[in-house]
């Protein structure tokens, strides 16, 4: 008999204001999408995160890796700038930055707001984009959307390369369903980037590993502490 053992190699947390592409117009892109509520608008924002060069010293064997938890904001547009106040350098010098939020919400959220990630290996498919797009993280419906994961070694996990963290950054796609006549590559860029900044994703890297389940002093009797406490037995 064989059991399986899972070890946490390390946490990823990744927050929309440390987004490499933020001030990046060609971040913002159209993603076809088979919903009566696309109408040909720019909807997709792709994030791109680079990684502490030590992680390229952290050796994988049988990787995993889990969705933890996911904050997928809705899009505001910022409804006017304050100017800039002073000269740069000098005390009390105010740069321009937006001031307030337009109250409407552009997105249509009785729609999927899909995440999805670009450097997951392996088949994957989905009726939205069949194999052409990006793996799917997740998707779900309502405004800000917030997601935990209550069972990371079950739910969410998908398998990864030995090398997955040997890439110099990971990338996510975040794709709306805008309302009609909006579009996300708002001019300037500051229109959407404070909402894009509340985005928020963490993931697990596991590693698993199958172990035979020995029998005490040869007998038939299990020896469960062999087990660990991922066990998914329990003493009676």
């Amino acid at each position: 008999m064989r059991f399986r053992k899972y070890k946490q190699v390390c946490r990823l947390n990744f927050f929309g204001g440390d987004d490499e592409l933020k001030n990046n117009a060609t971040s913002f892109y159209k993603t076809q999408l088979k919903s009566a509520f696309y109408n040909g608008q720019v909807n997709t924002k792709l994030y791109r995160f680079k990684l502490d060069t030590h992680m390229k010293n952290i050796k994988l064997k049988n990787p995993k890796l889990v969705l933890e938890s996911v904050f997928l904001p809705d899009l505001y547009k910022w409804f006017y700038l304050v100017p800039e106040a002073g000269n740069p350098g000098d005390p009390g010098y105010q740069p321009e930055y937006p001031a307030s939020w337009d109250p409407q919400d552009i997105t249509y959220n009785e729609n999927n707001i899909i995440l999805r990630m670009k450097n997951l290996c392996g088949d994957n498919w989905d009726s939205a984009q069949d194999t052409n797009g990006n793996t799917l993280l997740f998707s779900g419906y309502n405004n800000d959307l917030t997601y935990i994961n209550p069972s990371p070694k079950i739910l969410y996990n998908f398998t990864i390369s030995e090398n997955f963290l040997t890439t110099s950054y990971i990338e996510f796609e975040i794709i709306y369903s805008m309302l009609s006549g909006e579009n996300l590559d708002g001019e300037p860029l500051y229109t959407f980037n404070k909402s894009l900044e509340y985005f928020h994703c963490s993931i697990v890297i596991y590693e698993e590993e199958e172990e035979e389940l020995l029998l005490k002093d040869g007998g038939n009797i299990v020896d469960y502490d062999r087990m660990g406490p991922t066990a998914p037995a329990k003493r009676w």
